[in-house]
């Protein structure tokens, strides 16, 4: 380790609409929190949309965030639509500055790790980026999957991982949490791992409730030392691309829900 960590610092990345009422949402509660949009470095516009099949440039995207984010603290962001979740490989480079050495854990209903090339991201291409380029550099010892996506189990840079009910059975967690080789690790969290009822998100979901997903990182940090994470996944909007159903009809969690689950998480991950 290089220094004893600091306190947390809270920012929102307002990249979309989704993103900007977050933040709005958090000052409004009283929350310290500092509202920023990296998108406007990768494309100098209000809103920066990425397209399911247009990549970004990596080292565009780590700048994107060191740009916005001058600090030496621990980093939560909050951002919104899950199709920025590459935004992630720019906070996990940031974060590789308060350590030495570090893991990486995954909680997405997905894996994304679909792999385009080392030069380029997309939302769900960046995990192996993460592997190639940060300190994350030995998949099975620093590197946790946890979320419903069985596929990546034939994934060699995956192959740490839990899926669907393994999740919250017995000591599967703590197993796999013992196997990794480091303290300190990055968490992601990308909301469309929760249950239809939870959250509004643009994606299908996965199947874990709120208490579950709290009690999953209350597990992490009694056996590691979370040094930066993120949460994104809400949205309002098919923009950038979204499913329409999952956005409207019964069920649909309202903006309030959407937002206490995020500030459920946040307060979870912050708290000493």
């Amino acid at each position: 380790m290089k220094k004893g960590l600091p306190a947390w610092k809270l920012y929102s990345l307002e990249m979309d609409e989704a993103g900007k009422k977050i933040g709005e949402h958090f000052k409004s509660q009283g929350y310290d929190l500092i509202r920023v949009n990296p998108g406007k470095v990768i494309h100098d516009i209000e809103y920066f949309i990425p397209i399911v099949k247009k990549h970004v440039d990596a080292r565009l995207t780590a700048k994107a965030i060191s740009d916005c984010i001058n600090t030496d603290s621990r980093v939560l962001a909050l951002y919104g639509h899950g199709g920025y979740h590459f935004f992630t490989y720019g906070l996990l480079k940031h974060a590789g500055g308060l350590v030495d050495d570090m893991g990486y854990i995954h909680i997405d209903h997905h894996h994304d790790s679909w792999f385009i090339d080392y030069k380029t991201l997309s939302c769900g291409a960046f995990v192996k980026q993460i592997y190639y380029d940060t300190h994350v550099c030995d998949s099975k010892g620093r590197l946790l999957y946890l979320g419903n996506d069985g596929g990546a189990s034939k994934d060699i840079w995956l192959q740490n991982a839990l899926f669907g009910g393994e999740l919250t059975e017995g000591s599967n967690l703590e197993k796999r949490l013992e196997s990794m080789k480091v303290h300190d690790v990055y968490v992601t969290i990308d909301l469309d791992v929760m249950r239809k009822g939870e959250v509004r998100t643009a994606f299908e979901r996965g199947n874990l409730r709120l208490n579950e997903l709290k009690s999953i990182l209350k597990k992490i940090k009694q056996q590691k030392r979370i040094i930066s994470a993120d949460i994104c996944g809400f949205t309002e909007t098919n923009l950038p691309y979204a499913d329409p159903e999952y956005l409207v009809g019964n069920g649909i969690p309202s903006f309030e829900q959407s937002m206490k689950v995020y500030k459920t998480l946040a307060d979870t991950i912050m708290e000493e």
